[in-house]
């Protein structure tokens, strides 16, 4: 078994002969100069041997600022192995780990019966505890329940709030619950990384989902969002979210957990402070002009509408989190 961890970009060259050294049990030395030779290589003992290659923190060679799941130059040849192991035959086992999925896993998935992916689920109360244990934390069970379900089960999230619960509130649950605030510190850094990495046209619809905080069919988005979008280009954006583990849908249409709407709403109400305090107020008025009643403002809390319902996949992060 190799495991490669992708945190910091290496080269996919760089990981393509470590991999053939690897596999070739160091053997191998003669590499190919070029990539494609490498990568045929590699494919080559993927055939030979039962070889398992897990890729870690596939997002960190992402490129942000554009739709989910497409490779930052230079790393192009990555998209290329996991096409190349998902649609030919071998022997071995390739394993990605990360917040976004590739653009073209889906139709791996379609056409290939090679591809598969697993969306991981959130913690129930047992294993949120188990993980806590050392954290001297102190709570009934159903202000455990509570703690579980605000941060969606996920075990990032759930470490991360577990030092201010212990640090700030003595460990207690219930002092904790009572400032109904879950996104800050450590939560509130993560979430930012994830934000960050979002289009123009992605953050708009987290905006917007966020102000509406109830689900939201497509033509409901296609309606509101401002200014105006093809309902193609909200499809894609919605795609590329549900890709990126951001949003969520059941049958009424697409929200925001919990967590993330907490987020998202505290973010939204300070950037249309920061709008009005320098008397360029563009969110606002589009937020304002699509509401009919004149304007209505986001609340500030973490949320009057929750839209998660218990089971569902945890928040962002949940792929290579925890």
């Amino acid at each position: 078994m190799k495991w490669v961890l992708l945190q910091d970009g290496p080269p996919p060259d760089e990981v393509l002969a470590e991999c053939i050294h690897f596999f070739s049990g160091y053997r191998d030395t003669d590499l190919p100069p070029s990539t494609a030779g490498r990568l045929d290589r590699l494919l080559a003992y993927f055939r030979q041997a039962r070889c398992l290659l897990i890729l870690d923190k596939l997002e960190a060679i992402m490129q942000p600022g554009r739709s989910a799941g497409h490779f930052r130059a230079g790393y192009e040849a990555y998209g290329d192995l996991l096409g190349t192991a998902a649609e030919t035959e071998h022997r071995s086992c390739l394993v990605v780990i990360g917040r976004e999925q590739p653009h073209d896993m889906a139709r791996w998935e379609v056409q290939s019966l090679r591809a598969a992916s697993l969306h991981l689920r959130g913690m129930d109360v047992p294993a949120a505890q188990a993980i806590l244990q050392d954290a001297r934390i102190a709570g009934a069970p159903e202000e455990w329940a509570a703690l579980v379900a605000h941060y969606a089960g996920n075990p990032l999230m759930l470490q991360l709030a577990a030092a201010p619960i212990r640090d700030l509130y003595a460990g207690r649950l219930d002092a904790f619950l009572a400032e109904e605030r879950f996104a800050f510190g450590d939560v509130n850094d993560l979430l930012d990384e994830h934000f960050g990495r979002l289009a123009t046209g992605e953050q708009d619809i987290m905006h917007w989902l966020a102000v509406e905080r109830t689900a939201l069919a497509v033509t409901d988005l296609v309606e509101h969002l401002l200014p105006r979008r093809p309902v193609g280009d909200v499809r894609s954006t919605l795609a590329s979210l549900l890709r990126r583990h951001l949003t969520d849908r059941d049958a009424a249409g697409f929200f925001l957990q919990d967590i993330v709407l907490e987020y998202v709403t505290d973010r939204l109400v300070a950037r249309m402070a920061d709008e009005l305090m320098a008397g360029q107020p563009d969110l606002f008025r589009r937020v304002a002009a699509a509401q009919p009643g004149c304007g209505r403002a986001p609340a500030a809390g973490p949320g009057t509408v929750s839209r998660r319902a218990p089971g569902r996949a945890p928040a962002p992060g949940l792929a290579g989190d925890g």
